[in-house]
Protein backbone atom coordinates (compact mmCIF):
# COMPACT_ATOMS: atom_id res chain seq x y z
CA UNK A 1 0.00 0.00 0.00
CA UNK A 2 2.76 2.49 0.86
CA UNK A 3 4.31 2.03 -2.59
CA UNK A 4 1.02 2.97 -4.25
CA UNK A 5 0.68 5.98 -1.93
CA UNK A 6 4.23 7.04 -2.80
CA UNK A 7 3.46 6.76 -6.54
CA UNK A 8 0.20 8.68 -6.05
CA UNK A 9 2.08 11.50 -4.29
CA UNK A 10 4.55 11.72 -7.19
CA UNK A 11 1.58 12.05 -9.56
CA UNK A 12 0.07 14.78 -7.37
CA UNK A 13 3.32 16.74 -7.63
CA UNK A 14 3.23 16.20 -11.40
CA UNK A 15 -0.22 17.79 -11.57
CA UNK A 16 1.17 20.86 -9.81
CA UNK A 17 4.20 21.12 -12.12
CA UNK A 18 2.23 21.13 -15.38
CA UNK A 19 0.43 24.46 -14.82
CA UNK A 20 3.80 26.10 -14.11
CA UNK A 21 5.27 25.27 -17.53
CA UNK A 22 5.91 27.99 -20.10
CA UNK A 23 3.01 26.65 -22.15
CA UNK A 24 0.47 27.04 -19.36
CA UNK A 25 1.68 30.07 -17.41
CA UNK A 26 2.75 33.53 -18.53
CA UNK A 27 6.37 34.43 -17.88
CA UNK A 28 6.29 37.85 -19.52
CA UNK A 29 7.21 39.86 -16.42
CA UNK A 30 10.27 39.14 -14.33
CA UNK A 31 8.01 38.72 -11.30
CA UNK A 32 6.13 35.93 -13.15
CA UNK A 33 9.40 34.08 -13.72
CA UNK A 34 10.51 34.57 -10.10
CA UNK A 35 7.19 33.34 -8.73
CA UNK A 36 7.16 30.28 -11.01
CA UNK A 37 10.75 29.47 -10.07
CA UNK A 38 9.94 29.67 -6.35
CA UNK A 39 6.93 27.38 -6.77
CA UNK A 40 8.91 24.87 -8.85
CA UNK A 41 11.75 24.81 -6.33
CA UNK A 42 9.21 24.13 -3.55
CA UNK A 43 7.83 21.23 -5.60
CA UNK A 44 11.35 19.90 -6.11
CA UNK A 45 11.95 20.03 -2.36
CA UNK A 46 8.65 18.19 -1.77
CA UNK A 47 9.69 15.57 -4.31
CA UNK A 48 13.05 15.12 -2.60
CA UNK A 49 11.35 14.93 0.81
CA UNK A 50 9.04 12.28 -0.57
CA UNK A 51 12.07 10.31 -1.79
CA UNK A 52 13.74 10.57 1.60
CA UNK A 53 10.68 8.92 3.17
CA UNK A 54 10.12 6.36 0.38
CA UNK A 55 8.82 2.89 1.18
CA UNK A 56 11.35 0.38 2.45
CA UNK A 57 10.82 -1.94 -0.51
CA UNK A 58 12.49 0.57 -2.86
CA UNK A 59 15.36 1.37 -0.54
CA UNK A 60 16.59 -2.20 -1.01
CA UNK A 61 18.37 -3.61 -4.01
CA UNK A 62 16.29 -5.90 -6.22
CA UNK A 63 18.33 -8.88 -4.95
CA UNK A 64 17.59 -7.94 -1.32
CA UNK A 65 13.90 -7.52 -2.08
CA UNK A 66 13.81 -10.83 -3.95
CA UNK A 67 15.43 -12.52 -0.92
CA UNK A 68 12.95 -10.89 1.46
CA UNK A 69 10.04 -12.09 -0.70
CA UNK A 70 11.50 -15.55 -1.41
CA UNK A 71 8.46 -17.31 0.08
CA UNK A 72 6.20 -15.79 -2.65
CA UNK A 73 5.69 -17.16 -6.14
CA UNK A 74 8.44 -15.95 -8.55
CA UNK A 75 5.91 -14.22 -10.84
CA UNK A 76 4.50 -12.28 -7.89
CA UNK A 77 8.01 -11.19 -6.90
CA UNK A 78 8.67 -10.09 -10.49
CA UNK A 79 5.47 -8.03 -10.35
CA UNK A 80 6.61 -6.30 -7.15
CA UNK A 81 10.04 -5.61 -8.68
CA UNK A 82 8.45 -4.23 -11.84
CA UNK A 83 6.17 -1.94 -9.86
CA UNK A 84 9.10 -0.76 -7.72
CA UNK A 85 11.15 -0.01 -10.83
CA UNK A 86 8.33 1.94 -12.43
CA UNK A 87 7.90 4.03 -9.29
CA UNK A 88 11.64 4.75 -9.07
CA UNK A 89 11.78 5.70 -12.76
CA UNK A 90 8.73 7.96 -12.37
CA UNK A 91 10.37 9.76 -9.44
CA UNK A 92 13.44 10.52 -11.56
CA UNK A 93 11.28 11.47 -14.54
CA UNK A 94 9.56 14.08 -12.42
CA UNK A 95 12.91 15.81 -11.87
CA UNK A 96 13.12 16.11 -15.66
CA UNK A 97 9.64 17.66 -15.77
CA UNK A 98 10.51 20.21 -13.10
CA UNK A 99 13.75 21.17 -14.86
CA UNK A 100 11.88 21.60 -18.16
CA UNK A 101 9.31 23.83 -16.44
CA UNK A 102 12.15 25.88 -14.97
CA UNK A 103 13.67 25.92 -18.49
CA UNK A 104 17.06 24.65 -17.50
CA UNK A 105 18.96 23.64 -20.64
CA UNK A 106 19.18 19.83 -20.47
CA UNK A 107 22.82 19.72 -21.54
CA UNK A 108 24.00 21.56 -18.45
CA UNK A 109 21.37 20.53 -15.91
CA UNK A 110 23.04 18.00 -13.62
CA UNK A 111 19.72 16.88 -12.13
CA UNK A 112 18.40 16.05 -15.60
CA UNK A 113 21.55 14.14 -16.46
CA UNK A 114 21.38 12.24 -13.16
CA UNK A 115 17.68 11.51 -13.71
CA UNK A 116 18.33 10.13 -17.21
CA UNK A 117 21.12 7.90 -15.91
CA UNK A 118 18.86 6.68 -13.09
CA UNK A 119 15.96 5.90 -15.46
CA UNK A 120 18.19 3.88 -17.76
CA UNK A 121 19.85 2.12 -14.83
CA UNK A 122 16.47 1.08 -13.42
CA UNK A 123 15.17 -0.14 -16.77
CA UNK A 124 18.31 -2.19 -17.42
CA UNK A 125 18.47 -3.64 -13.92
CA UNK A 126 16.70 -6.37 -11.99
CA UNK A 127 13.98 -3.82 -11.17
CA UNK A 128 12.75 -4.68 -14.66
CA UNK A 129 12.73 -8.49 -14.84
CA UNK A 130 11.44 -8.40 -18.45
CA UNK A 131 14.42 -6.38 -19.76
CA UNK A 132 16.62 -9.32 -20.79
CA UNK A 133 13.88 -10.08 -23.35
CA UNK A 134 14.11 -6.50 -24.65
CA UNK A 135 10.72 -5.45 -23.31
CA UNK A 136 9.38 -3.28 -20.53
CA UNK A 137 6.07 -2.74 -18.80
CA UNK A 138 3.77 -0.01 -20.14
CA UNK A 139 4.30 1.70 -16.79
CA UNK A 140 7.70 2.83 -18.08
CA UNK A 141 6.16 4.79 -20.96
CA UNK A 142 6.13 8.18 -19.22
CA UNK A 143 9.66 7.96 -17.74
CA UNK A 144 11.01 6.84 -21.13
CA UNK A 145 9.23 9.72 -22.86
CA UNK A 146 10.67 12.13 -20.29
CA UNK A 147 14.10 10.60 -20.91
CA UNK A 148 13.83 11.16 -24.67
CA UNK A 149 12.52 14.73 -24.55
CA UNK A 150 15.78 15.88 -23.00
CA UNK A 151 17.96 13.62 -25.12
CA UNK A 152 20.51 14.97 -27.58
CA UNK A 153 22.12 11.62 -28.35
CA UNK A 154 21.01 9.25 -31.10
CA UNK A 155 22.06 6.04 -29.32
CA UNK A 156 20.13 6.98 -26.20
CA UNK A 157 17.10 8.00 -28.23
CA UNK A 158 17.11 4.72 -30.13
CA UNK A 159 17.41 2.76 -26.88
CA UNK A 160 14.37 4.44 -25.33
CA UNK A 161 12.27 4.44 -28.50
CA UNK A 162 12.93 0.73 -29.11
CA UNK A 163 11.63 -0.02 -25.61
CA UNK A 164 8.58 2.18 -26.15
CA UNK A 165 7.93 0.34 -29.42
CA UNK A 166 8.23 -3.01 -27.61
CA UNK A 167 5.22 -2.15 -25.44
CA UNK A 168 2.73 -2.50 -28.31
CA UNK A 169 -0.11 -1.31 -26.12
CA UNK A 170 -3.02 0.43 -27.86
CA UNK A 171 -4.53 1.58 -24.56
CA UNK A 172 -1.52 3.70 -23.58
CA UNK A 173 -0.88 4.56 -27.26
CA UNK A 174 2.73 3.42 -27.02
CA UNK A 175 3.19 3.47 -30.84
CA UNK A 176 2.12 7.11 -31.01
CA UNK A 177 4.39 8.17 -28.15
CA UNK A 178 7.34 6.20 -29.54
CA UNK A 179 6.98 7.95 -32.91
CA UNK A 180 6.51 11.33 -31.25
CA UNK A 181 9.56 10.84 -29.02
CA UNK A 182 11.74 9.71 -31.92
CA UNK A 183 10.75 12.64 -34.16
CA UNK A 184 11.17 15.16 -31.34
CA UNK A 185 14.61 13.86 -30.45
CA UNK A 186 15.74 13.82 -34.10
CA UNK A 187 14.59 17.42 -34.48
CA UNK A 188 16.45 18.46 -31.31
CA UNK A 189 19.63 16.75 -32.48
CA UNK A 190 19.36 18.37 -35.93
CA UNK A 191 18.59 21.84 -34.49
CA UNK A 192 21.02 21.40 -31.57
CA UNK A 193 18.45 22.98 -29.26
CA UNK A 194 15.26 22.16 -27.41
CA UNK A 195 12.32 21.75 -29.77
CA UNK A 196 8.73 22.02 -28.60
Amino acid sequence: ESLFRFYFNIQMIATEVQPLSHYARSRIRQSDQVEALELLNKLRRRLEGLWNSRPECITMTPAELRQRLSFFDADDVDSVLTLGGIVIAEYHGQHIEISRAISNPPRIDTLVNSACIAIRTVVESQWNPAYPDGTVSCGYLRPLLQYVIVCFNMERTEWAVSLMNSMRDPICRSDFFATYAEQLSHAQIAEDRRVT
